[in-house]
């Protein structure tokens, strides 16, 4: 073992050549021991890392990654001695292999003054699922940079029962949008009774970035009671909260009364009808045509794109009489989404408009009809 040990040291000193070749070479037999014998020569593969370039230190952290669990505890050990790029590349490492054992120790470093380290540090104690962490990433949370609080925020919701709720809920306060997407995150996934009313009440928080949190995160808890505060928050006066409704509603899926998203059809902004388009076909697919064909001639002219790319998703030609129009519409962009949307549909009815398209002037036009005249001809696949 003596010699492996001597021969891992003449590599280690080859990996400070000049020579690019020389370096590769000794990357590669080092990458050829046991793990064993990896792991005897390892505390001298560590004390190198801060001396060699960037290509080397990533093979060699692969090489340290292979030595497997054993290795760890010895990374640990060189961890505060080494420089911030270095204990960087230790975390990747320890994160594969972490226990409770090595979290705990791993606590003593959340105080590093590098905050790309503390960073790690946070998302390394989430990943271990260990709950004893819970106190020096509360402290991490209140870091006084905003991707350190994030990475804190992100790993207490994998640690935190609801009963700390809220404390997450002082992360939807922060003033960087990064940290109060962690703080929901972490609330939808320790959501319970409380979260959810909370959330409710925030609907009509005074802060508008507070109801659109609230809206959003009701949707991704996804339960069938956040369903009817969700309806309610349609008739929000904000349109970015009614849209934001909208949107989950349609990720939840089961709703029985679909009468306030059929209202949203005519609501005065653009996003919100279209959410409302997109929310109908995901709820009632088909039969929401006869809903939503009203806005194929919207005021809006993104409106009317999103109402012919919608119904051509369905990919069922029994629609295609209310698109073909589209196909001689003034507005290239209409066109091009009326090609596209009764090539999905599998209409031949259409080939004589759409080979009429090939000799438009506007490429793009005729780039779709091509592909539309081929996907037809050639059966729909």
């Amino acid at each position: 073992m003596s010699n492996v040990i001597d021969r891992i040291g003449q590599l280690l000193v080859q990996l400070q050549s000049p020579d690019f070749y020389e370096r590769e070479e000794a990357v590669k037999e080092l990458g050829t021991y046991s793990e064993d014998e990896t792991v005897a020569g390892l505390v001298m593969v560590i004390d190198v890392l801060d001396s060699v370039d960037e290509d080397t230190l990533k093979r060699l952290s692969e090489i340290l990654g292979e030595a497997g669990p054993s290795a760890a505890k010895l990374l640990l050990e060189k961890f505060a001695g080494a420089s911030s790029r270095t204990k960087l590349v230790l975390l990747d490492i320890i994160k594969q292999f972490i226990d409770d054992d090595i979290a705990q120790k791993l606590e003593a470093f959340a105080d590093d003054p590098d905050p790309e380290v503390r960073q790690k540090v946070a998302y390394t104690l989430g990943m271990a699922g260990y709950a004893g962490a819970v106190p020096v990433l509360k402290k991490l949370a209140m870091d006084d940079v905003g991707h350190v609080r994030a990475a804190a925020f992100g790993a207490l919701g994998w640690l935190c029962s609801e009963e700390e709720a809220d404390f997450l809920f002082m992360g939807l306060q922060d003033k960087y949008p990064d940290v109060r997407e962690a703080a929901m995150g972490a609330l939808v996934i320790v959501s319970g009774p409380k979260v959810v009313a909370k959330f409710t009440a925030d609907l009509y928080h005074q802060q508008v970035e507070r109801q659109r949190l609230a809206v959003t995160a009701l949707g991704l808890i996804g339960e069938t009671e956040v369903v009817d505060p969700l309806i309610k928050a349609i008739n929000h006066p904000e349109a970015s909260v009614r849209k934001s409704a909208i949107n989950a509603l349609a990720r939840i899926g089961e709703i029985t009364n679909v009468q306030p998203l059929t209202l949203a059809l005519n609501d005065e902004n653009s996003g919100v009808r279209k959410a409302a388009i997109s929310a109908l076909i995901t709820v009632r697919g088909e039969q929401a045509v006869p809903e939503i064909r009203f806005l194929l001639d919207d005021e809006d002219v993104w409106v009317r794109y999103h109402t012919i790319s919608s119904i051509g998703a369905l990919g069922l030609d029994k629609f295609s009489d209310y698109l073909i129009p589209y196909l001689e519409d003034e507005q290239d962009i209409l066109k091009i989404a009326a090609t596209k949307a009764l090539a999905q549909m599998g209409c031949k009815r259409a080939l004589p408009e759409l080979k009429k398209l090939r000799h438009e002037k506007n490429k793009d036009i005729v780039e779709a009809a091509e592909t539309a005249v081929l996907s037809l001809e050639g059966g729909r696949q």
